[in-house]
């Protein structure tokens, strides 16, 4: 495992605001980045990412983020439990539970 993903999974996202949802879609993913671009672009140590689990019910949990990499927190952050998940998601995360947006 990489270094970053190592850091994200180690630290527990205690501020996450808990989210349900419906179906969740790619574009909603990248407005909540796309609000939060000046906090992303404030510090070159902030890394925009997803975090997806299936659970044992089969559904998705995943954890969108903010993480700085130099204080090694979460700046913001939001656990989402969506019904669903587009087919976008599930092919951007087909290989690798973590994912980080550039």
């Amino acid at each position: 495992m990489d270094p970053l993903s190592t850091s994200i999974l180690a630290v527990t996202p205690t501020k996450c605001k808990p989210s349900y949802v419906a179906m969740l879609t790619y574009e909603e993913i990248i407005s909540w980045f796309q609000n939060r671009l000046t906090v992303i672009k404030d510090d070159k140590n902030n890394v925009a990412f997803t975090l997806q689990k299936k659970t044992s019910d089969g559904k998705y949990e995943i954890l969108q983020g903010i993480f700085n990499t130099e204080a090694n927190e979460y700046v913001d952050c939001r656990s989402i439990k969506p019904e669903g998940v587009d087919s976008r998601l599930v092919t951007i995360h087909a290989t690798n539970e973590l994912v980080v947006y550039t």
